[in-house]
């Protein structure tokens, strides 16, 4: 891409300050300058945590994950299986060569030690999983990640931008971390194209409107989250969902961005929308159709 130049395998070490704003990165222990630094680091952001900008998640879900081969002759389901317990979860991905991805969420609370122990346990109390898996290779090991969430006090400081998961992230459940972070990737674009160069009072203007963009998905992830720990509740609702596919379509298009949670839909993608209020004087192309 003309303008761009990408450097990798390096390390970033943390932001460079300098007259209490960040003015770029130490990379391998070397200043790299930049008059904005857009951290999109993740869930557990350095840079975030650098920043003094982390809150503790008032909760702490843990995610694992290992991948297995089912033996010659077993069928593969085409299906991502998820399997609702109380405190935990379990997702079942289909790969390509017999390959399958076993992931489970869960609260902090519902693990024993070793986890592996407990990993296994989950899956071999499912009828549906047990058997083919007793009979599966097992060709990664399995891997955890915790806490799930991450959290900012904000999602800009002078000279820094936030984004995606660094910024702040509920949990995995509803899958729509990519979505997030596009969305959040493209509003900022229109908002750095038309202020190179000007003063950044426009970044708490960016981060207010990236919160408000964001809110109804994370509505609905607070929502699932909570049904998570309502198994026969959610159930319920699970089974009223089949009898009504365009509500579950519509929460579908909610965790991808393209619908309002309550008020139908947006019409076009937020992707496409004009994406920055009046007052910040961006002038956008003519917002696209997307079903």
């Amino acid at each position: 891409t003309p303008g761009v130049t990408v450097t990798t395998g390096v390390r970033v070490d943390g932001p460079l300050l300098e007259n209490g704003r960040v003015a770029g990165l130490m990379v391998e222990g070397e200043p790299s300058r930049a008059r904005l630094t857009v951290a999109a680091d993740g869930a557990h952001s350095k840079i975030r945590h650098a920043l003094g900008l982390d809150i503790a998640p008032k909760k702490k879900r843990v995610g694992m994950c290992a991948h297995f081969r089912l033996a010659p002759g077993r069928a593969q389901s085409s299906w991502v299986d998820v399997f609702v317990r109380r405190g935990y979860e379990l997702y079942v991905t289909p790969l390509p060569e017999r390959e399958i991805l076993v992931a489970g969420l869960a609260q902090a609370e519902a693990l024993q030690t070793p986890i592996e122990i407990t990993f296994e346990r989950w899956w071999q109390n499912e009828p549906r999983l047990a058997d083919p898996l007793e009979s599966a290779e097992q060709i990664t090991p399995l891997i955890s990640m915790a806490p799930l969430a991450g959290r900012a006090q904000r999602g800009v400081a002078p000279g820094l931008v936030l984004l995606g998961d660094a910024a702040g992230f509920v949990d995995p459940i509803t899958g729509g971390g990519m979505t997030q972070a596009l969305m959040s990737a493209e509003l900022l674009a229109g908002y750095v194209a038309a202020h190179a160069g000007s003063a950044e009072d426009w970044l708490p203007v960016f981060d207010r409107e990236r919160q408000a963009m964001l809110r109804d998905y994370r509505w609905l992830t607070q929502m699932v989250l909570w049904l998570s720990e309502h198994p026969k509740l959610g159930e319920r609702l699970l089974a009223g969902l089949r009898w009504t596919p365009g509500i579950f379509s519509h929460l579908i298009g909610v965790s991808g961005g393209v619908r309002k949670l309550f008020g139908g839909s947006l019409g076009t993608s937020i992707l496409a929308r004009p994406i920055t209020p009046p007052r910040a004087g961006i002038s956008r192309e003519p917002p696209l159709d997307v079903e």
